[in-house]
């Protein structure tokens, strides 16, 4: 990326670049500097690399800019090697600021094809058949207009932006290979059966709740709903552990993911009918 700094509000956005390194990442590649003005070019490199501790506790890796004046140019690179996101990914190209000449590119094996949508202006990519070993999907933007934030608005659904994921599988003649029905099968798998260990904890839940003493579906459910809720904490984190009911029981703390795996095994033995519905968070993504 090359950035012009033509504001104080430029140089104090950009004096610091930050880089995506998480999880103990490498980086393959990773270089930047700045020019001034008057032409003095100031060079770093990975030895120049910092690091802080972000609020959450993660380590922060930037570099950082010294002597930036209106007119001067910053410029950086990096190449980082990550798992390939064929089950769905979204890019959102507007910034804050202009962007010039900007590229996207969907790269794959030539047996499997991508499916995307452009949002927002993204419009459609050329298919490149130069070579018929891979599928190649390109789009370039000479300008990207700067995304004017409005009151009350959502940015991430309202920039500029592509969705893709992986549609094809030309070697076994798989279509729609990633989709909602997929998905909701892995979903209900995952979160509505559980191993025998699980259902032996919930078992014990139900008969601690005194849901037996309840008369109707209702009653019952309502009734186990508020027992975890007033025995379990249930706290907003990603972790695996936290879906394992076992774990729960002992120490008295889930996720709504586990929470949902509790409340399903529980319908499936009382034999009460039951839906999981998948939903989005509107100022984030459009369903």
């Amino acid at each position: 990326s090359v950035i012009y700094l033509g504001s104080d509000e430029a140089i104090e956005k950009n004096n610091r670049i930050y880089l995506p390194i998480a999880n103990d990442e490498e980086l393959e590649l990773s270089m930047a500097r700045s020019i001034s003005p008057d032409g003095k070019v100031i060079e770093l490199s990975k030895g120049d690399i910092n690091t802080a501790e972000g609020e959450d506790g993660d380590i922060i890796h930037y570099y950082a800019f010294k002597g930036l004046e209106i007119g001067s140019i910053v410029e950086f690179l990096y190449v980082q090697l990550n798992p390939a996101e064929y089950l769905g990914n979204r890019i959102i190209m507007q910034d804050d600021m202009v962007q010039l000449n900007v590229g996207f590119e969907i790269i794959s094996p030539w047996n499997l094809v991508f499916a995307y949508k452009g949002l927002n202006g993204f419009g459609e990519m050329v298919v490149d058949t130069n070579n018929k070993d891979i599928n190649h999907l390109t789009k370039h933007f000479d300008v990207i207009k700067k995304y004017n934030d409005e009151s009350r608005s959502f940015f991430k659904i309202n920039a500029m932006q592509v969705v893709y994921k992986l549609d094809e599988n030309l070697y076994n003649n798989k279509k729609d290979v990633v989709s909602y029905s997929e998905m909701a099968n892995y979903i209900i798998t995952a979160n509505t059966s559980g191993e025998k260990s699980d259902q032996k904890v919930v078992s014990k839940w139900l008969k601690e709740s005194g849901v037996k003493n309840q008369s109707t579906e209702e009653a019952k459910i309502m009734t186990y709903e508020k027992y975890l809720k007033n025995n379990i904490a249930i706290m907003d984190i990603s972790a695996d552990e936290l879906k394992d009911l076992s774990f729960v029981q002992s120490n008295k703390i889930t996720n709504p993911l586990g929470f949902i795996k509790a409340m399903a095994i529980a319908c499936n033995e009382l034999g009460i009918e039951y839906e999981i519905v998948m939903t989005s968070n509107r100022s984030n993504l459009l369903f």
